[in-house]
C-alpha cells in the first residue's frame, strides 16, 4: 500500500508541474526567433517593441489563442511546407497591437484581428490572397502591397471576403493591384 500510496503521490505531482508547464505564456524581448513553421495552439504570445519572430514556413494561430504584436511578425515562404508564407488566425483566436506583419503569401483570418495601428505588408511576388472561411472581415489600420510579380503575380486579392481600412490608417498600393473580385474593400 505505501508503495502505491508514494507513486501515486508522485504522479500527482508531475501532473500539476506538467499542467503548470503548458500554461506558462511565451514573452519576445527584443531579438531574435526563427522557426520552420509556427502553431499557437491555446498559447499566450507577446512579441515587444524590438522583438522579431520569424517564421520561414507559416503561422497558425489557433484554439483560443491570444498574440499581442508590438514588435516584428515575418512569415516567409522559404520552406516546403504545406501553405508556405501564410498567416492564419483560427479557432477564436486573438490577434492584436501595434507591430508590423510581413506576409509572403495568404492572410486568412477566421477568429479576431485588432489592428490597432499595426502595419501589414504584403510583399510576395506571386499572387497573394485575403481571405476568410465564415466571412470575417478584416479591418486594417496600414496596409502596404509590394513584390516583384508580374501580370496576375502582382494581384493581392480578397477571396470569399470583404476588408477594409480602419478611418486613421492608409492603404498603399504601390505598383499592385487590389483585386476585389466581387468583395467590398
Amino acid at each position: 500500500m505505501e508503495y502505491l500510496s508514494r507513486h501515486f503521490k508522485c504522479f500527482y505531482t508531475m501532473k500539476i508541474v506538467l499542467l503548470f508547464i503548458v500554461q506558462i505564456a511565451v514573452v519576445l524581448y527584443p531579438s531574435a526567433l526563427i522557426a520552420q513553421i509556427m502553431t499557437f495552439n491555446g498559447a499566450i504570445v507577446q512579441i515587444n517593441s524590438g522583438a522579431v519572430l520569424t517564421s520561414n514556413g507559416g503561422v497558425v494561430i489557433s484554439n483560443s489563442s491570444s498574440v499581442l504584436n508590438n514588435g516584428e511578425l515575418r512569415v516567409t515562404k522559404n520552406s516546403t511546407l504545406t501553405l508556405p508564407g501564410t498567416l492564419s488566425i483560427v479557432s477564436a483566436s486573438n490577434v492584436s497591437g501595434n507591430g508590423n506583419y510581413w506576409v509572403e503569401q495568404d492572410w486568412i483570418n477566421d477568429a479576431s484581428f485588432l489592428s490597432g495601428l499595426s502595419n501589414v505588408h504584403l510583399f510576395g511576388n506571386t499572387q497573394q490572397f485575403i481571405t476568410s472561411s465564415n466571412a470575417t472581415v478584416t479591418e486594417f489600420h496600414n496596409l502596404n502591397l509590394t513584390g516583384n510579380g508580374t501580370a496576375a503575380n502582382r494581384k493581392k486579392s480578397l477571396v470569399n471576403v470583404d476588408a477594409r481600412i480602419s478611418t486613421s490608417g492608409q492603404l498603399a498600393l504601390n505598383n499592385r493591384e487590389l483585386e476585389t473580385q466581387d468583395n467590398l474593400f
